[in-house]
């Protein structure tokens, strides 16, 4: 199933995306186990700037999943590896999907991780699950 979505390269310009998903992605999954009022205080507009930032950095690598009916799905960003095994330099630091893209194929060994893992041969990803 999951060839009904696009995958491409995230930059600065798609932080409002990410953020967006982000967001809704949170409330989606977090939802009952994490206070409501700290849900409710993930702003997209915060999530942007940080997003803006954090995609201008020349050392993460992103990637968005788009569908053809609603626009982004979900996305993955990953970068130099902050602590772990020495024979994998890379690291996903963070992998979201809407409810609507879970169950179909895009996450773990899906096609969000293999862009993330074949971005430009920069860094070997690994997966621990």
């Amino acid at each position: 199933m999951a060839d009904r979505f696009q995958i491409r390269r995230a930059a600065a310009v798609d932080a409002r995306a990410i953020a967006e998903t982000n967001v809704v992605a949170w409330r989606e999954s977090y939802g009952g186990i994490v206070p409501r009022e700290f849900l409710d205080g993930r702003k997209v507009g915060d999530r942007a700037a940080f997003w803006r930032r954090t995609l201008s950095e020349k050392c993460v690598d992103a990637f968005l999943a788009f569908d053809d009916k609603h626009g982004p799905v979900g996305y993955v960003v990953g970068g130099p590896r902050r602590d772990g095994p020495a024979d994998c330099p890379g690291e996903i630091y963070s992998i979201y999907v809407l409810e609507r893209g879970k169950g179909r194929g895009l996450g773990r060994s899906g096609p969000l991780v293999r862009a993330l893992g074949s971005a430009g041969g920069r860094r070997p990803y690994a997966s621990r699950a």
